[in-house]
């Protein structure tokens, strides 16, 4: 799991979440490697990248549905800064078999960890449990749309004031309905 801030100025969500990406990714080969030692493996160092990915299998969650659509797509990215990350992640599924899957906002696991007005109880259930899964469930997708509603309400309740009391730091604050999550 990684949550963090991340250490450069990006322009919008996909390349945010794309950086996210990758250093995910970065941390997961370093565990593959990890655990394919401790498995009791020698390691190549010529093919060990290879020789893990192949003995340990592993993926990325991510609840940024743009991420996914884009590996997906073949269409050119064209932000020059986003472009290479989603060309590593894509390098990353095609080489190592590391896949970049979508869920729900509301079981991203790190979340709790990082944000501060998240519920850390399905955490811990988790944790409990010792048992995740990426499907979303019944609480999960009632939780989402009533995050949509209310999203939905700051948005038309910003459109219905006057200009004098809607600045642009307000309309940044109401994301719109095409918005992930």
């Amino acid at each position: 799991m990684t949550s963090a801030t991340i250490k450069r100025v990006v322009r919008g969500t996909l390349s945010a979440e794309a950086n996210a990406g990758v250093e995910g990714a970065d941390a997961v080969q370093h565990l593959r490697m990890l655990i394919f030692e401790l498995r009791g493996n020698t390691v190549d160092l010529r093919t060990s990248d290879e020789d893990a990915s192949a003995a340990v299998s592993a993926a990325i969650f991510t609840d940024a549905d743009s991420v996914t659509r884009t590996l997906d797509s073949e269409n050119v990215i064209t932000d020059r800064r986003t472009r290479p990350l989603i060309s590593q992640l894509r390098q990353l599924n095609w080489e190592y078999g590391l896949a970049v899957n979508w869920t729900d906002t509301q079981l991203m696991l790190a979340d709790p960890l990082t944000k501060i007005k998240v519920s850390p109880d399905f955490l811990i259930q988790a944790v409990k449990s010792g048992a995740w899964s990426a499907a979303s469930t019944v609480a999960t997708i009632a939780a989402k749309e009533r995050i949509r509603e209310g999203r939905h309400r700051r948005k038309e309740g910003l459109r219905n004031l006057p200009d004098s009391h809607c600045d642009e730091h307000d309309l940044e604050d109401a994301p719109s309905s095409a918005e992930d999550g």
